[in-house]
């Protein structure tokens, strides 16, 4: 079915337990293009229940676990959808997999067909319009991720003001995640990619002083929080057509004592 072994116990595990249930499995990510897979490629597979029929996690883990241990896991869990991701020791080898699982009604309601490239490899996906013509393309960077980061920019102010280093470092590590979300996009539109296989040890500039932050230090740490959000804004207005930036209204808020 595939070209790879372990792929082919999966698909061949999923139709048994499943029979009857499923609608399609496909595989998408690396392993479609072989040029872009490695050692540490990761098995990536979408699984569409027919109707009626919706995904159970337990089940996904049971059947997961007879593949073999189960090192590590982590999971995403929606109305109607799920992502599972595992590290499994099977045999002698330590395999990553990604399950994309949907639900009929949820698989209508998606807008693509999954990140990247795909193939189709067992079944019909449920028709959608538009929903097959996905071209790989980084989705855009919202309005409400947008909206959603700026709130943390001010929370993370209200936290550090207050003393609160612990939370206030917290908010900041985590603005600072979404900052590399947004180069990883840049990086996607650059190289016309998403499959994040090989890097090109690219320089984060704005991390450069991270060595210099101190959790007690509380000016140092809104230093550098106005600094982070000085290059997040700026992305912005060189991504976004319409976006107005918001670097002044929060550097004013910043400055309250």
């Amino acid at each position: 079915m595939t070209p790879d072994k372990f792929t082919d116990q999966l698909i061949e595990a999923f139709l048994r337990e499943f029979d009857g249930r499923l609608a399609a499995v496909a595989l998408y990510g690396s392993k479609v293009e072989p040029e872009f897979t490695d050692r540490w490629s990761d098995t990536d597979l979408i699984l569409v229940f027919r109707p009626e029929e919706q995904p159970k996690l337990r089940a996904l883990n049971e059947l997961v676990s007879r593949l073999g241990r189960i090192l590590g896991r982590e999971v995403h869990h929606q109305t109607g959808k799920l992502v599972a991701r595992y590290v499994i020791q099977s045999g002698p080898t330590i395999e990553a997999l990604d399950l994309s699982v949907f639900g009929y009604d949820q698989w209508l309601a998606e807008k693509t067909v999954s990140p990247g490239p795909h193939r189709l490899l067992w079944g019909k996906f449920p028709e959608r319009k538009g929903a097959l013509d996905a071209d790989g393309s980084p989705a855009p960077y919202s309005a409400a991720a947008i909206d959603a980061n700026w709130f943390l920019y001010y929370e993370c102010v209200k936290k550090l003001k207050r003393r609160d280093n612990l939370i206030g470092l917290h908010l900041l590590l985590k603005l600072m995640q979404e900052n590399l979300v947004l180069e990883m996009i840049a990086r996607d539109e650059e190289t016309g990619t998403n499959i994040h296989r090989f890097g090109g040890n690219e320089p984060v500039r704005w991390l450069s002083g991270l060595h210099k932050l101190e959790a007690d230090n509380t000016a140092l740490l809104l230093e550098n929080l106005r600094q982070l959000s000085a290059w997040y804004d700026q992305q912005l207005l060189n991504r976004i057509p319409d976006y107005e930036s918001r670097f002044s209204a929060f550097v004013e808020y910043l400055e309250v004592e």
